[in-house]
């Protein structure tokens, strides 16, 4: 009976709302058919590139994997990215945006995830906050300039280059350690965010 009443009260909060931040994680896009990086089904494990070997993976979440090994990086994030593409944003996420239709000032997600399924799912850009960015914008991996550009739109043969300096360019996503990361895209998302 508990778990029925606190189901009510979070529906009778949601229906009052203004407004409604959602805030996502990878149980989020795991419904979506995404793997997450860990777990029994996860990218770390099932989703390999071929030729690599689950414990090589954890050096490749470090910032200086575009640098240090550039073919191997691109490999698994490359594999990444197509995963992300071919996923569809499971029916959540069309519950949520019906939520944020009823409130007065509608709603924000603030995720970690960076697949892009909130826009994906109809979310317009400026309600989204992408905190670990998006596996979708590409950097220089130096970073020669603070620019960022869109991603290759398919499977891509060459290592993706800076439009700036030619040199490797990388996925805006934070990784661990990551003083490369240029943050601009997701501090213009936060800005949005206290608006």
């Amino acid at each position: 009976m508990k778990h029925d009443q606190a189901i009510l009260r979070a529906a009778s909060l949601i229906r009052s709302a203004d407004a409604i931040v959602i805030a996502a994680g990878a149980g989020m896009s795991v419904d979506s058919g995404l793997p997450a990086f860990r777990g029994s089904d996860g990218l770390w494990t099932k989703r390999l590139p071929e030729g690599m070997k689950e414990r090589e993976i954890g050096s490749l979440t470090q910032a200086d994997c575009f640098t240090t090994k550039p073919v191997q990086a691109w490999t698994f994030y490359g594999c990444a990215l197509e995963v992300c593409r071919n996923a569809t944003p499971h029916e959540g996420y069309r519950l949520i945006r019906t939520w944020a239709a009823h409130a007065r000032h509608g709603a924000f997600a603030y995720t970690s995830n960076v697949d892009g399924h909130f826009q994906a799912a109809g979310f317009p850009e400026d309600r989204v906050v992408e905190c670990h960015g998006s596996i979708y914008t590409l950097q220089c991996a130096l970073p020669c300039s603070g620019a960022l550009w869109p991603g290759p739109a398919g499977p891509h043969l060459a290592l993706p280059v800076c439009v700036h300096c030619g040199g490797l360019a990388r996925p805006n996503c934070l990784m661990f350690g990551d003083e490369s990361w240029v943050p601009v895209r997701t501090a213009g998302q936060q800005a949005k965010l206290r608006e």
